[in-house]
């Protein structure tokens, strides 16, 4: 209950950034490196949450805001999210399991076919 009224006593108080909850996406197949780019200039001049990428791309997407958050160390850090199991969410869920450990092991890292887009 305390924390309830604190809130209500306090909301003026509250400042809620929609930004902050916001995933720029680029998730279509044929994405290339200068939109994977351009998509993490935005996110991070508008403090989105994360960028949400395909797994292939989420390497260099990673690598980029980090060269931007070096570049303005103020700013709030953007996140980067990938799918698995993407488009159509059909793969069995050992094949989906597979997908996140192979991209939490390999820290990301592109797959070749990701490469030379």
């Amino acid at each position: 209950m305390r924390k309830i009224l604190y809130f209500i006593l306090n909301f003026n108080d509250y400042k809620f950034e929609p930004t902050a909850v916001i995933d720029h996406t680029l998730l279509k197949q044929e994405a290339r490196e200068a939109e994977v780019a351009k998509l993490c200039q935005e996110a991070f001049e508008h403090s989105f949450a994360a960028v949400c990428v395909n797994g292939c791309w989420a390497q260099f997407a990673l690598q980029t805001l980090r060269a931007l958050h070096a570049q303005s160390p103020d700013k709030q850090p953007v996140k980067v999210a990938c799918v698995v199991g993407f488009p159509l969410g059909a793969s069995t869920s050992e094949t989906k399991a597979f997908e996140t450990k192979q991209l939490v092991e390999v820290r990301l890292r592109p797959h070749r076919s990701c490469r030379h887009r």
